[in-house]
């Protein structure tokens, strides 16, 4: 970028300020310099262009992003290996959160297990670290609105998905029965 479109992303960019406030009390302002404005129209576009180049921090990799959502997949028929390659990769990927400035929250990450049993990864007694912090394991996860279970069974997936029908369709029929209601008061009175 040059010229103008350089000068109005600069200016977009820098000299930024933010303040807390809560229960009527206000924070000193502060300056930001590094991050994107939250909120913005260009946000979203602005924070994918920052981490455009994360596929090339862990290229043994598939690594998938949605928003600000990074999934990371990795296949091996042999779970020592996998765990070993995941864990080297988790390295490289906290390297690169470090020199872009960016934070993962361990807490908010966690990983599953496909097409193995339980004993297997019990008996071995495997664990992925993030700058020494372990990662939870969990049976099921959302995964762009779809939940996937650990056995490929679409149990928990199928059960959510009922509940939200159910639960429309209560809602439905009571506006239907408003409107039916207001209907016949209106054509009766």
């Amino acid at each position: 970028m040059r010229g103008v479109v350089n000068q109005w992303f600069k200016s977009y960019l820098t000299g930024r300020k933010q303040f807390t406030a809560l229960d009527g009390f206000c924070s000193e302002t502060a300056l930001v310099s590094t991050g994107v404005p939250q909120g913005s129209v260009l946000g979203p576009l602005l924070f994918l262009l920052y981490i455009k180049d994360i596929y090339n921090a862990i290229p043994n990799a598939k690594v998938k992003l949605f928003a600000d959502d990074t999934n990371l997949f990795l296949y091996d028929k042999n779970l020592t290996s996998l765990f070993s390659s995941a864990n080297e990769n988790l390295k490289c990927l906290h390297k690169w959160f470090v020199a872009n400035k960016l934070s993962l929250n361990v807490t908010k990450t966690c990983y599953s297990v496909f097409g193995t049993n339980e004993c297997q990864l019990k008996d071995l007694d495997l664990k992925l670290l993030i700058n020494g912090e372990n990662i939870e394991r969990v049976e099921s996860c959302k995964y762009l609105g779809i939940i996937i279970d650990s056995d490929m069974s679409w149990k928990e997936h199928i059960d959510f998905v009922y509940t939200v029908i159910v639960i429309s369709l209560k809602h439905f029929t009571v506006v239907i029965g408003l409107y039916s209601m207001h209907f016949y008061f209106e054509n009766n009175v």
